[in-house]
């Protein structure tokens, strides 16, 4: 899952942790929150950064 924002806003972490449970999967893994682009990289002053959200899951049966 991408998102923008900072590594330590959990809002989309725990939206799709609430997912995940939802539908029937469970986490099978680490998460991990890779910033694939960081502010150093902005042209502009801004307070979030573009990163992706990995989380390997499980089907429950």
């Amino acid at each position: 899952m991408y998102k923008h924002g900072m590594p330590y806003d959990t809002e989309a972490l725990n939206n799709l942790i609430e997912w995940i449970k939802d539908n029937n999967y469970k986490i099978a893994g680490n998460i991990v929150d890779v910033c694939a682009l960081d502010t150093t990289f902005y042209e502009y002053d801004t307070k979030a950064n573009f990163c992706q959200i990995q989380i390997p899951v499980k089907k429950i049966k």
